[in-house]
């Protein structure tokens, strides 16, 4: 086969396929050699709006501040407390008197440089919008790449409240 002759059609087809494997290596390369997240944190699954009492990170702790709302518009308790533990991937129920407990960093951003992200509701453009929304889910975001959070939020948008960082006691 003379090389020299096909020149033009070996570098049309080498250059598509030079630039996809360049977009995959950017996108997964990142995600390779990024740290994992280190740092746990306390969340609320309910919405909050329906309870008497609000809840604020000052100073490091959970605190509860009374909405002064009337009575028979509101739930008596406490929403539902989590604690994401980002070693193990799961969520573990808590009182509210165990969050009290918790050393929180209530910044957006985690002591080794995550966030919290809820998923886009892009599934796509027609024709290629298969895919759903992601509204539900909740990521890692951090160092170029992202991931997945499994949180208990009961399926509803509103559902999910992000309360601190647990910072080490």
């Amino acid at each position: 086969m003379d090389f020299k002759k096909h020149l033009t059609l070996i570098i049309g087809i080498a250059i598509p396929v030079i630039m996809v494997i360049f977009v995959a290596a950017s996108i997964y390369i990142p995600a390779y050699f990024a740290p994992t997240p280190k740092f746990s944190f306390l969340y609320i699954s309910d919405n909050t709006y329906d309870y008497r009492w609000d809840y604020l990170v000052r100073s490091g702790t959970i605190t509860r501040i009374d909405r002064n709302a009337d009575a028979k518009y509101v739930q008596t308790g406490d929403p539902v407390f989590y604690i994401y533990d980002a070693a193990k991937k799961e969520s573990t129920q808590i009182s509210f008197d165990e969050a009290q407990k918790l050393k929180l960093d209530e910044s957006p951003v985690s002591p080794d440089e995550y966030e919290i992200v809820r998923g886009n509701g892009n599934g796509g453009d027609f024709p290629f919008d298969f895919n759903g929304n992601d509204y539900n889910s909740f990521y890692f975001r951090g160092h170029n790449t992202a991931f997945r959070a499994k949180l208990k939020t009961n399926g509803n948008y509103w559902n999910f409240r992000f309360l601190g960082w647990i910072l080490p006691s």
